[in-house]
């Protein structure tokens, strides 16, 4: 096996700095050779590129060997404990920077283990130096091969080239997340071994932000961002401190051009970032996003492990994990009535960002397998919630037809029904009793239970998409059946959704104003946004489902890498989305057109069904279905738009097909 030299054309290995060369000076050009000059040798570097003067300002150029150019035949073997297959680099001899580099110089390919005598044997590469020749001089003092001690000779080294025997405590995994999470933990290892800055603790924290590549800040940044890792103390507040509980502070996206008449797809994302973020903010609450998250660190223990890789998402696996351990976020939220936000981007294209929207939600599924399943946390926190949902729609599910007013004058009659109208009215009851007394008692406390209950959101909102895909089956049911699916009673069924009702646009209302408070501002076209894509979005959180389980169970049982990711619509799910908006909308018109068939039949007495029979499951079902119509109608067009599908005999045919099986499960029903 061998690595192939990256070539005189492109020495720095990547295509920005081919288009880029050519409008760099002489000097720039040589600034920059040299900075990225070990980058020839080993596959991850640090180095002091820039040092103003007079101006506090550190300019650090790191680099990590893009995995597909040095290791694509093992990317499917990529395992996070140490197996054949596995990359592996020497472990440092001590603490310093100089041990650190070298040890890192050296990398080789796992290709025997043995756990019980504590040996392994690794192919080790040789140094990649000296592959232009106007890099011969600079390199002269850097042309050494890595040295490991003889056991037969302590005090004589040995060059480690080719295949070796080793034993397993000498070596450790090279980059164990290839994902975003491995980018940002080998970040900060570098940082510190550039002694660059000072190691962080709860009393000198290392503030660590992230802004991707389409994203930009200006000199705003810091000035509002350092004050939230403080808190004011003393009997007057004249004492400023470092809260070392805050882990992280958190932007609000915002995206150029993007306006709510021409954002189909809900890219920015509005109700999280003017709604849902402040309600969690008022717990402290609110996870990372990724980009805009700038974090707290105050401990140097494990630092290559500080971001969670064993999901898609680190940005919400790592607020995971930090939430579980105690620590709290923050979070600044947009500007109303101006563009000149604290973070500008640049919006994804329509099939990269609903790529994203999958790398998500198979991320929280993910996440659901790596740290909600297995921990007690998640148990507790999801038992509390079933009960809840138990004495809301108990009395629905559970409860004879009585209305709840004979209940109420008889209970001895209906002592089941009684029974089950108790339990659900004394669990609600309890818990808002608790929660009144924790936010006067302990609001610590209810803050933190808040906090499990958004992880426990975080983990399984995807599997809330089953009840996207039941409302979504009523109208075709009510308008092709002409009946309700269930037996329920009216009176308490109206009334249970009326209180729910309430209940929502109470929250919303409350949302709304604490917008407005925070200088921000939560508007309706916001809310049907979200609504929108909760529809849009019902393949994608299937697919991320199948995928999250199938990654989850190759992370825990076989270790495999889960970080690795690619968002540029290599995953096909915008045709998966086109063909589900097609279907919906398709079915919607169907049903619409077999409402009318009902209400004509009945009206003239052609069928077995009386006008008082079909009127209100079939209107209700067709007005459902026109709501559906309008609300998948734009995104559809929006994904359609120069990408037409082209009109050919065999999908001709197999939608007169399906019109014919839904034409004829229709005349069965009716005639029966």
């Amino acid at each position: 096996m061998t690595i192939s030299k990256i070539d005189k054309a492109d020495p720095l290995g990547c295509e920005a700095y081919y288009n880029l060369r050519n409008t760099l000076t002489m000097d720039q050009r040589t600034l920059l050779m040299q900075a990225t000059a070990r980058r020839m040798y080993a596959h991850d570097h640090v180095e002091e590129v820039v040092t103003p003067e007079n101006t506090g300002v550190l300019a650090v150029y790191i680099a990590r060997g893009r995995p597909d150019k040095w290791r694509p035949w093992t990317k499917a073997d990529h395992r996070r404990v140490p197996k054949p297959g596995s990359w592996v680099t020497l472990k440092p001899v001590d603490d310093s920077a100089r041990a650190f580099w070298d040890a890192r110089r050296k990398f080789g390919l796992l290709e025997s283990v043995d756990p019980e005598g504590g040996e392994c044997t690794a192919y080790f590469f040789p140094d990649q130096v000296g592959t232009t020749d106007e890099f011969d001089e600079s390199m002269g003092a850097m042309q050494r091969s890595s040295l490991v001690m003889d056991e037969d000779a302590p005090d004589t080294p040995r060059p480690l080239d080719g295949t070796q025997r080793l034993n397993i405590d000498e070596i450790q995994l090279l980059n164990v997340h290839l994902g975003k999470a491995g980018g940002l933990n080998f970040g900060l290892s570098a940082i510190l071994k550039s002694e660059s800055v000072q190691t962080p603790s709860p009393h000198h924290p290392m503030i660590f932000g992230i802004i991707d590549a389409r994203h930009s800040c200006d000199e705003r940044f810091w000035v509002q961002v350092l004050p939230t890792f403080h808190e004011l103390r003393g009997a007057n507040e004249e004492l400023l401190k470092f809260d070392p509980e805050i882990c992280l502070c958190q932007l609000a996206h915002s995206y150029i051009g993007m306006e709510h008449s021409t954002d189909k797809l809900d890219m920015r994302n509005d109700f999280l970032f003017t709604g849902m973020a402040l309600i969690r903010d008022r717990c402290y609450g609110m996870t990372s996003c990724g980009t805009g998250g700038i974090w707290a660190l105050t401990d140097a223990h494990d630092i290559d492990n500080f971001f969670f890789g064993r999901t898609m998402i680190e940005d919400t696996s790592t607020s995971t994990k930090c939430f579980l351990m105690g620590r709290r976020s923050v979070y600044i939220p947009p500007t109303r009535g101006t563009n000149k936000q604290l973070m500008r981007a640049v919006p994804k294209v329509s099939a990269n960002y609903l790529d994203a929207l999958e790398r998500w939600d198979t991320g929280a599924v993910q996440c659901f397998i790596a740290q909600a399943l297995p921990l007690k946390w998640f148990w507790c926190t999801y038992g509390c919630n079933l009960l809840l949902m138990f004495a809301v729609l108990g009395p629905t599910f559970f409860t004879s037809n009585e209305s709840l007013a004979k209940v109420i004058e008889k209970p001895f009659d209906h002592l089941d029904d009684a029974f089950m109208y108790m339990i659900s009215t004394g669990t609600l009851f309890i818990l808002f009793v608790s929660v009144i007394l924790l936010s006067l008692l302990s609001p610590r406390t209810l803050n933190n239970v808040l906090r499990y209950l958004i992880l426990l959101f975080n983990s399984i909102y995807p599997f809330n998409t089953v009840a996207s895909v039941f409302w979504l089956i009523i109208p075709p049911w009510l308008c092709l059946t002409a009946e309700f699916p269930f037996n329920l009673d009216a009176a308490t069924a109206i009334i249970g959704s009326m209180l729910l009702k309430i209940v929502e646009f109470s929250i919303v209302s409350k949302m709304k104003k604490d917008s407005e408070v925070q200088g921000s501002e939560l508007d309706e076209m916001s809310i049907f946004r979200s609504q929108q894509m909760d529809k849009v979005t019902v393949p994608i959180k299937l697919r991320a489902i199948l995928k999250g389980f199938q990654t989850g169970y190759r992370d825990v049982v076989q270790k495999h890498d889960n970080s690795w990711w690619e968002s540029f619509g290599g995953s096909k799910t915008a045709q998966w989305v086109k063909i589900w908006l097609m279907s919906i909308n398709f079915t919607m018109v169907v049903s619409v057109l077999a409402s009318f068939y009902w209400l004509l039949t009945a009206a003239f007495g052609l069928g077995s069904y009386t006008l008082v029979d079909v009127t209100l499951p079939v209107i209700f079902g067709m007005v459902q279905a026109i709501i559906n119509i309008w609300v998948t109608y734009d995104p559809l067009f929006f994904i359609l738009r120069g990408n037409m599908p082209r009109v050919t005999l065999r999908y001709v045919e197999a939608v007169v097909m399906v019109a014919f099986a839904i034409m004829t499960l229709f005349f069965v029903s009716a005639t029966s």
